[in-house]
């Protein structure tokens, strides 16, 4: 009672500001200072019902430590022992108090205490008012408090994080490098490690310090400038304060400084693998698992502006085998801590985790052996256990195990396939859709492996097929996740084009699959599966096209069932319009691409099914015709479906049936440009009919077999070139006889590996080749050029040959040999056209007379520039090893590529010159003296263009680099050790990056999708996805598939006209510039027997 009354007079003496000065002024020696500290130091013994008495002392003492001229003048003189006076006083305040838990009292005493711990973290920021011996007696004091705290029934256990984060903060500050105090900081935190304040607090200080520690050893693209913490569960309840509270804190530490104390503090909790809580094993797992992944990810996630504004390289990360040396030990000791119990299995999946993701992890140097030996061994020891919970760690972070060029990682396929297929059957409901994602990729990754192994196991020869087979199956029937089921049916269709070549009864369970999809669609109600699911379906189908012949073989009816389905399937989805938003441009696009292919390769036994044929009718009259139940779909879809639709229609009368095979024929069309001198007037005309086809007739006089009459057609579907002869002497044998036509099988792999080569005439592509030049020379005539055709045709075809010879073409000469020997030299043209019945007067309004003049054939020409087919030029870009920027990808005259890439490019097309008459690709976009790779089918036609064969000039370099930028798909191949950057050439036309890196230690290749879209995924794209480890002989393929997606995705809404939109435009244009404004029966027929007009006879431009 004397001392709370003596406490009592002191301190309501000092509280006044005139007491508060004769006290200063009274004290004048240490003694009589230490008489005012005995009393003003008992405050924080007493109950916290004198919290009045504390606060005052509190607000004494913080001027004391904080303000020098506030000292009482002994202080002043030698403040340091009397700071430390202070701070033992205060540390009184931590003290047990008798008060009930979750009193009010409790609630003044955390307030109280908030106010000591504040003072304690404002001396961080104001170190030199301390010496080294008074921050050593911080450090200790505050080691002792939060002691005391932690491990001591004082009722302050929620005040636990923020004594450690005062004693973490105050030990940065102080800058120490004292091995006793290290040696001191680590025997308590060992008694602390079962704790979760410390546990939590220790991650946040690791996570900002690892952040701060890259950046110094990495540059600015990595971490951060200063030490960020960020501190855990500072909730205002128990940290009112709001410098105590704040759970952000932000320090600038010497360098040197930050690299000692983040190997000190790594290493100042001892091993985590001694701690006995699971909980807090758990914990102390993640936090260390965070400090490895910012450091194993160091150049993966790339600032990009910093990048290029300051011409930044990219960071290479750290060698795996270093980081196992770092860090394996207490991965591996934790992998192994199993036991008798499962109870630390939380902390032991992180610790799979960690060690999954360092390991499988793009850049550095190959994993050595004897790591790699740990690793796979503690793989399988994983996967030994029967816990889903080690299984998903392991299986969550191993998706580019077997892209990752692991040597020796063909030895894990069984246990990842058989621990795949036993969640599958187990536990598909119970596990994430994330997992069962990862499960799928992972497939997609090792589907490949086995085929290219020199040496396979009994698993891999007969059991690894039928494994993958059911889990594809149990995914088809089970998932739920819209985005899984997109997945696996891509994987199916990349296991059916491998396979099913082999065993075709692979496929019967999967095509059984599909025709349920199919039918799930009815007049009533939309289907159970999402609009994006069957999109992707239809998309799958379109792809298995190339092994159409084996599916067919093996099941019945595999082509007539699919056509069937897809036409009723477009009816009903257009029926189900008004009342399901859902359906959009791209699922009904798909139904229609996928429905045309099917009629392409499967014609032959399609189309003569008359229901079938009803169907496909009905159904390309319902597209052509769908604006009447549009519903809610956007006005431009409604004629993008609309034209495609007369697409589809024009190419069932054009192509199907009559396309060659792509491996023989590139086109169904003619090259042949009229060719025309003063004497050739009399011998043509041009003609419009219906103001939609060109007809270009030409008298053909001196014929081996006798006179006849070519015609020229041009419509929207290209340019056809027919020849037709008057036959004087009854034939011998029948003039029609019907041959076999090879039926079109879509891009069959088989023939673009090992059969490519360059032809000395560049004919690669077509049988007939007609070579013409723009001028005819005068001693050249159309008979010369079709005896060499019919030459030409001798020697390629020997089969067509005979089909001629079987036509009796009356073999002597015309009786009327003289008729052109007259000034009316088109009689032949004339007869013709009245055989036709198209010189009819009743005609005239229909079949309208050009004038034939140089413009004429200026606009033929343009017309004929304009493809029938949709025209893809895709730029090829080849990565070296440690080229990020553009600067240096596309640098002039760069090394050669290695031999891989130049057979990839040879199996995607055919190599050809631009500059040849080439009787594919008929609108070249960049230099003509460069070679490119050609392909075509019968709806679109591909132009790669090797971005190395444009380095050699800058002129040369800046139209590849135009086409880069203006291209949707940049296709690229990558020999850099780590994934290519997306960024590396910004271009906002790009919106899909595919990415294929060779495997050297398998041979195949690995795909990398970038959608730069963020409203699209890769499924939408397919058939390729991210992580596919492909083999030669399917990736062509299927990279032709996905960049037409790619096109039709991103392009169709840009340009809803297509190329049949943009020929009859031009079609029109001609009309309006060359038919006469007026004609009637004698100027009609007058204009056929004589030409009226003059003809400028000079070449035409190029």
């Amino acid at each position: 009672d004397v001392r709370e009354t003596m406490l009592r007079q002191v301190v309501k003496t000092m509280m006044t500001d005139n007491g508060y000065l004769d006290i200063l002024k009274s004290i004048k020696t240490e003694f009589q200072l230490q008489s005012i500290l005995e009393v003003t130091g008992m405050a924080f013994q007493f109950n916290i019902s004198e919290n009045d008495m504390m606060n005052a002392v509190i607000d004494i003492y913080s001027k004391w430590i904080f303000f020098e001229g506030e000292r009482p003048l002994p202080m002043q003189e030698n403040p340091q022992p009397f700071l430390r006076q202070l701070f033992s006083h205060m540390s009184h305040l931590f003290e047990k108090r008798n008060y009930r838990r979750d009193s009010s009292e409790q609630s003044v005493h955390i307030f109280l205490c908030n106010r000591i711990m504040s003072i304690f973290l404002q001396l961080c920021s104001k170190g030199d008012l301390l010496d080294l011996e008074t921050w050593e007696f911080l450090l200790k004091l505050l080691i002792g408090l939060t002691d005391h705290t932690l491990r001591s029934d004082t009722g302050l256990f929620n005040l636990g994080y923020g004594m450690v984060k005062i004693l973490f903060e105050t030990w940065m500050c102080s800058l120490t490098y004292d091995d006793e105090m290290w040696a001191l900081l680590k025997c308590y935190t060992k008694k602390w490690i079962e704790y979760d304040p410390l546990i939590d607090q220790w991650a946040a200080v690791m996570k900002g310090l690892t952040q701060r520690l890259v950046q110094i050893l990495y540059g600015k693209l990595e971490g951060t400038k200063k030490m960020l913490v960020n501190w855990q569960c500072m909730n205002g309840k128990y940290f009112p304060n709001q410098r105590v509270g704040n759970a952000i804190t932000e320090l600038e530490l010497p360098e040197d400084f930050i690299q000692y104390f983040w190997y000190m503090m790594l290493h100042a909790i001892g091993n985590i693998n001694d701690i006995q809580d699971p909980s807090i094993y758990f914990r102390a797992m993640r936090g260390f698992e965070c400090v490895t992944d910012l450091i194993s990810f160091v150049g993966q996630s790339i600032n990009f502006r910093m990048v290029k504004q300051f011409h930044l390289r990219i960071n290479y990360p750290s060698h795996s085998d270093h980081l196992l040396e770092w860090f394996g030990p207490w991965y591996f000791e934790a992998i192994h801590r199993k036991k008798k119990s499962n109870k630390y299995n939380d902390g032991r999946s992180v610790a799979f985790r960690g060690l999954c993701r360092i390991v499988c992890r793009r850049g550095g140097l190959p994993l050595s052996d004897v790591y790699l030996a740990h690793f796979f061994a503690a793989l399988k020891y994983g996967f030994d256990e029967d816990d889903l919970l080690i299984h998903s760690a392991i299986l969550l972070n191993t998706t580019t195990l077997f892209t990752s060029s692991l040597k020796g990682g063909n030895i894990l396929i069984p246990a990842f396939v058989s621990t795949i297929k036993k969640i599958f059957i187990n536990h598909f409901k119970n596990v994430t859709p994330t997992l069962r994602s990862n499960c799928i990729t992972i497939l997609q990754s090792l589907l490949h492996l086995p085929l290219h192994l020199v040496q396979k196991d009994d698993y891999l020869n007969d059991q690894f097929i039928v494994d993958i087979k059911e889990i594809c199956l149990l995914s088809l029937k089970m998932e739920t996740n819209d985005k899984n089921l997109e997945q696996t049916l891509w994987l199916t269709n990349a296991f059916l084009l491998e396979f099913v070549e082999k065993d075709g009864q692979l496929s019967k369970p999967f095509v059984d699959f599909f025709f349920f999809v199919m039918s799930q669609v009815g007049d009533s109600g939309p289907s159970t599966y999402a609009i994006r699911v069957q999109s992707v379906l239809y998309q799958v189908l379109r792809s298995l096209t190339p092994i159409y012949s084996k599916l067919n073989e093996h099941n019945a009816n595999w082509g007539i069932n699919i056509v069937k389905f897809l036409s009723v399937n477009f009816q009903q989805q257009r029926t189900l319009l008004k009342v399901n938003e859902d359906v959009n441009l791209h699922l009904l696009l798909n139904i229609l691409r996928t429905l045309l292919h099917y009629l392409q390769v499967g014609y032959a036994s399609i189309l003569v099914e008359n229901d079938v044929m009803k169907n496909i009718v009905n159904c390309i009259d319902s597209a052509m015709k769908i604006g009447v139940v549009a519903g809610t779909m956007d006005r431009k879809d409604v004629i993008i479906i609309s034209k495609y639709a007369f697409e589809i229609l024009t190419q069932l009368m054009t192509s199907v049936g009559n396309f060659p095979s792509t491996n023989e024929y590139a086109h169904n069309m003619t090259h042949t440009f009229e060719t025309i001198e003063k004497a050739d007037m009399n011998h043509i005309r041009f003609f419009m009919l219906n103001q939609k086809q060109l007809i270009t007739i030409i008298e053909q006089e001196n014929e081996e077999f006798g006179p006849g009459v070519s015609i020229l057609i041009r419509d929207v579907s290209g340019k056809h070139l027919w020849d037709s002869r008057l036959l004087y002497d009854p034939p011998s044998e029948p003039t029609v006889q019907f041959s076999t036509f090879k039926e079109f099988t879509g891009a069959d792999r088989s023939n673009l590996i090992g059969h490519t080569m360059s032809h000395v005439n560049n004919d690669t592509l077509l049988k007939f080749d007609f070579n013409e030049s723009n001028v005819v020379n005068a001693d050249d005539s159309f008979s010369s050029k079709m005896t060499e055709m019919e030459e030409l045709l001798s020697v390629s075809n020997s089969t067509h040959m005979d089909v001629y010879n079987n036509i009796s073409m009356a073999i002597d000469r015309p009786k009327h040999v003289d008729r052109h020997d007259s000034e009316l030299k088109f009689q032949l043209g004339r007869m013709f056209l009245n055989n036709l019945a198209l010189s009819h007067h009743t005609n005239l309004k229909n079949l309208v007379r050009l004038r034939a003049n140089r413009e004429l054939l200026e606009d033929l020409r343009v017309l004929d520039r304009i493809s029938e087919r949709r025209t893809l030029d895709v730029p090829i870009l080849y990565v070296r090893d440690g080229e990020d920027h553009e600067q240096e990808l596309l640098s002039l005259n760069p090394p050669s590529p290695k031999r891989r890439y130049k057979a990839f490019l040879n199996a995607l097309g055919w190599r050809i010159d631009v500059d040849k008459p080439h009787v594919g690709y008929v609108n070249p976009t960049l230099d003509v003296d460069k070679q490119k790779y050609y392909f075509a089918t019968f709806d679109c036609e591909m132009i790669f263009h090797d971005v190395l064969d444009h380095l050699d000039s800058i002129s040369s370099k800046k139209s590849i680099v135009s086409l880069i930028h203006s291209s949707t798909t940049l296709v690229v191949w990558s020999e850099h050790s780590r994934s290519y950057w997306p960024k590396a050439i910004d271009s906002e036309q790009t919106k899909l990056i595919v990415v294929i890196s060779p495997d050297h230690l398998s041979g195949l290749l690995r795909i990398q999708l970038h959608v730069l879209d963020e409203d699209v995924s890769p499924s939408d794209l397919g058939p390729l996805q991210s992580e596919m480890c492909l083999s030669h002989a399917i990736l062509p393929h299927l990279l032709r598939e996905t960049i037409l997606n790619a096109h039709y995705y991103f392009n169709l809404t840009k340009n809803p006209r297509g190329p049949y939109g943009r020929r009859f435009s031009q079609i029109q244009q001609i009309y309006k510039k060359h038919a006469p404004e007026s004609t009637n029966l004698i100027k009609f027929n007058t204009g056929i027997f004589r030409p009226t007009e003059p003809f400028d006879t000079s070449p035409l431009s190029k």
